[in-house]
């Protein structure tokens, strides 16, 4: 059975219209609309309910997804500026497929598109079944002399398996799915620099919105209009912070010029503060310590000085860290605020950069104090009225 007949057992599903603002939650005008699946799929990320969108960013990605442009996005910035979750976190408003792939530098592109593997005989639909018996009884025939003796083969291999033995058969990867499932899905190829040059080569195709050809099979799968194919990756500029990143390889001009370009940086204090908001409840002091800490950070790795980043996963971390010492936090706030990042973050750091970080914390919190607790005024006696705030009294009548 081939790729394209199995999708036919899928239940559809229905898209309607939603407006910009009501989707992601940012100001749009009133005749922004987007198109989002009602029914959700276990390849459709969770919607995280803290995330905090750009209205930018999202102005950006409904553009790529539009198709009117170019089909491929490459997202460049900053270590944890969270690249992969704009894409994930708009796919999920949206009901979108993504299917992730962790790339690194010994990966190969079959295996993005599928593998044969090793699998239960009795997993395997009848027609596949016979269709993989045929096969190898074809492959052992060589081995034989006559016809007759190649469907004994084939009879042979059907009774050894049928008591539940394992057979070979070609599982399709996350290209194929994200091609060819519903209308077309998203293919994230996560630090997609991580490649090596030869496996990035072998894309060009599907850039180009070519057909995938799996040789295993025979089969030429064309994708379908909805596909796209999101790149992530750091120091694609090949600029100054490329020696931050080992292992990246360069991109030549011919690759580049087959993606829409999108600079993603960190989220600006206000939105963390927002994302703090919505994950815990902190006092505002508190959170502001912890959103400049992080900030200063980045400043410092972008500038080469350290090599150890707060991304905003990890600042949230930081704050239920924080946010579960109840205790700790109204009688000693500092220490948990350095106990927590510890935790979070930096006994994995290095020394110099845990220490780096830790003088900028304890300025933070210099700079940060906690607001003064207003002191109750004391009782009047009794028979003598009390004073207002401001200037006079009120009086008795």
């Amino acid at each position: 059975m081939s790729y394209a007949s199995s999708l036919a057992a899928l239940p559809p599903r229905t898209r309607v219209k939603k407006s910009v603002s009501e989707v992601f939650g940012i100001d749009a005008p009133a005749h922004a609309v987007v198109e989002v699946y009602q029914e959700r799929t276990t390849f459709v990320p969770e919607i995280d309910p803290t995330y905090v969108f750009d209205k930018k960013q999202v102005k950006k990605i409904l553009q790529w997804l539009s198709g009117r442009y170019k089909k491929n996005l490459l997202l460049t910035g900053p270590t944890g500026c969270g690249k992969s979750s704009i894409i994930e976190q708009t796919a999920a408003r949206l009901g979108i497929e993504v299917f992730r792939v962790a790339c690194h530098g010994k990966m190969e592109f079959p295996e993005i598109l599928g593998s044969n593997q090793l699998v239960n005989s009795a997993s395997v639909p009848a027609a596949d079944e016979d269709g993989l018996l045929k096969k190898a009884a074809n492959a052992l025939k060589s081995l034989f002399k006559g016809a007759d003796e190649g469907e004994n083969l084939l009879q042979f291999l059907k009774r050894v398996l049928s008591g539940g033995g394992v057979v070979t058969k070609y599982v399709y990867g996350p290209a194929v799915n994200a091609a060819s499932r519903y209308d077309g899905g998203i293919l994230l190829l996560d630090e997609g620099n991580f490649l090596h040059p030869s496996t990035m080569g072998a894309f060009n195709t599907v850039l180009d919105n070519g057909p995938l050809l799996i040789a295993e099979t025979g089969e030429n799968i064309w994708p379908k209009p909805g596909f796209r194919i999101a790149f992530t990756g750091n120091a694609v500029d090949d600029g100054d912070d490329m020696a931050l990143h080992k292992g990246v390889q360069r991109m030549n001009v011919a690759m580049k010029n087959r993606f829409l370009a999108m600079r993603c940086d960190y989220m600006d204090p206000v939105q963390e503060l927002k994302v703090i908001g919505r994950t815990v409840r902190l006092p505002g002091h508190i959170a502001s310590i912890m959103v400049q800490t992080a900030k200063e950070a980045r400043e410092a790795f972008k500038a080469g000085i350290i090599e150890t980043v707060i991304s905003t996963r990890t600042l949230v971390t930081w704050a239920k860290l924080v946010h579960d010492d109840q205790a700790g936090l109204k009688s000693e706030p500092a220490t948990v605020l350095r106990d927590c990042l510890d935790f979070a973050l930096l006994d994995l750091a290095n020394t110099v950069d845990a220490d780096a970080i830790r003088i900028n914390l304890n300025k933070s919190i210099e700079t940060n104090p906690a607001p003064a607790v207003p002191v109750a005024p004391p009782a009047a006696p009794a028979g003598v009225p009390a004073s207002s705030s401001g200037s006079g009294q009120f009086t008795a009548n």
